[in-house]
């Protein structure tokens, strides 16, 4: 894709693209007379020095600059009479747009830390010195940058920068990979990976820190994958709209089992949660699997055999379910708004709690795991109690979260939008209808931030499990990774 062209005068053009290259244009023939290919990345903006357009044009065989900007954390310039860059400084995030002065004295960029940066040639003891100078922006979800200084001659960052609690590249990173819309995204338990899925039938896995590489792509499925959610940290199970649930073993991208008896959409998969840590598959024991479906079924699986293990019926179509923290129990929610707890050992319905007046589109449990976090088509999320056995019904309730003035959580698309705990157990977040992001202090009942950034509803949100930081998915195709102050 061409991201940006931009006129050199009247017959010349320059151009960026996601190809990594910048090219240079003659227009009357339409010849291509430069192609610089020195960034490792997309490259998102070129663009001309201002007053050399008129006055030492390359129309007349003078020399013009070009500067250009780049998902590799580089701001490079070009002198269209060579094939080599003559400048490149190198900066901690990617940059997005880049454009000289009028006068050309200075270069302004802006990247993905929301700073705008001005570039200064400025002459000190018959030296040249390049000084960038920081415009501060306040957001939400970025940490501020605020001075950086770049060596001409060498290229060197010399940078310093407010303290900041994570390990990402950026403070705020946008991945794209998936050609439709993204419905789930899940860290794995140490949180160096993540893995999304939607629309699109792919389930692709990312590295969190480094350079976020894309290190696997697990296909299978023949319709939309609604949840995936990790098994220790070398296998997933996923649930999709082709009506089966899947094991996958991710160091091979096989999958080891297709569980097909459900007779519509299935909703949700989750596995046992003790036995993650205590009885792995990895170790060639066994785990459950417990999955939720349209045809009005919750069904258990046992990752050796290719049956269910067990099935319970409903009069609704289920949406979510989940395994207590000790696997005694299966909470289950659905469209008649009823969060359900059954007794997996009695094999029946232990307790029906209701609260909620529309479709429960999402269920997480909290860390520790005394309280059920639920999110619900009525436009809010209910906190339950769990562990107090004189509680039942919507006497479990311990908080009821409805947003603020304005907020559209759920809209007349009816996706299944989900919620999730942070790792201290003391802030929830779930996505909505309106592109935005919430999170709320559940010790306040407060909202505390209210994240933009999305072009389409948040279908899906993730606290990482050790670090400040929040991935999120949307019907837009990008998956986010940003540091919040949690």
């Amino acid at each position: 894709a061409v991201l940006e062209v931009n006129w050199m005068g009247e017959t010349h053009l320059c151009s960026a693209s996601a190809d990594k290259s910048v090219c240079l244009w003659e227009l009357e023939t339409g010849t291509r007379l430069r192609r610089w290919r020195e960034h490792k990345a997309v490259v998102n903006s070129a663009s001309p020095s201002g007053l050399m357009i008129e006055e030492n044009s390359i129309i007349a065989n003078n020399w013009q600059l070009i500067v250009s900007c780049s998902d590799d954390n580089t701001i490079k310039t070009w002198d269209t009479r060579t094939k080599l860059s003559v400048n490149t400084w190198k900066t901690t995030y990617p940059h997005t747009c880049a454009l000289f002065s009028r006068t050309d004295e200075h270069i302004y960029t802006g990247g993905v830390d929301g700073v705008v940066r001005m570039a200064t040639k400025r002459k000190r003891e018959g030296e040249e010195e390049i000084e960038v100078e920081d415009v501060e922006e306040e957001t939400t979800m970025l940490a501020i940058v605020k001075r950086v200084k770049f060596d001409e001659d060498n290229g060197q960052e010399f940078q310093k920068k407010a303290d900041r609690a994570t390990n990402l590249s950026s403070p705020l990173l946008c991945l794209s990979g998936h050609q439709s819309a993204i419905y789930t995204v899940k860290f794995d338990p140490t949180g160096e990976r993540l893995a999304t899925a939607g629309f699109d039938k792919s389930i692709l896995l990312w590295k969190v820190f480094g350079n976020n590489e894309n290190y696997g792509v697990l296909n299978g499925h023949k319709n939309a994958v609604l949840e995936v959610n990790w098994m220790g940290e070398t296998h997933l199970c996923s649930a999709s709209a082709d009506k089966s649930v899947c094991l996958w073993e991710l160091e091979t991208g096989t999958r080891l089992r297709r569980w097909r008896e459900h007779k519509a959409v299935v909703n949700s998969a989750s596995p046992s949660g003790l036995m993650i840590e205590e009885n792995s598959i990895i170790a060639n024991n066994w785990q459950l699997i417990v999955s939720c479906s349209d045809d009005n079924t919750i069904k258990t699986w046992d990752t050796r055999t290719k049956l269910s293990v067990n099935t319970w019926k409903t009069t609704y179509p289920h949406t979510c379910a989940l395994f207590s923290r000790t696997d005694e129990h299966i909470y289950t929610g659905g469209v008649d708004g009823v969060v359900r707890i059954w007794d997996v050992k009695a094999n029946k319905l232990k307790e029906s709690c209701k609260g909620h007046k529309n479709t429960i589109s999402g269920l997480s449990l909290s860390p520790d795991g005394t309280s059920l976090l639920s999110n619900s088509m009525d436009n809010t999320l209910r906190v339950w109690n769990l562990m107090d056995d004189g509680l039942s019904g919507d006497g479990r309730v311990t908080a009821v979260i409805t947003g603020d003035t304005g907020m559209k959580a759920h809209g007349n698309d009816k996706n299944l939008l989900r919620c999730s705990w942070s790792a201290d157990g003391r802030k929830v977040s779930a996505g909505s209808a309106d592109k935005l992001v919430y999170i709320w202090d559940l010790d306040t009942k407060k909202l505390l931030y209210r994240l933009s950034g999305h072009e389409a509803t948040v279908n899906d949100v993730a606290f990482h499990p050790t670090e400040p930081i929040l991935a999120s998915v949307s019907d837009d195709k990008r998956i986010y990774l940003g540091e919040a102050d949690i």
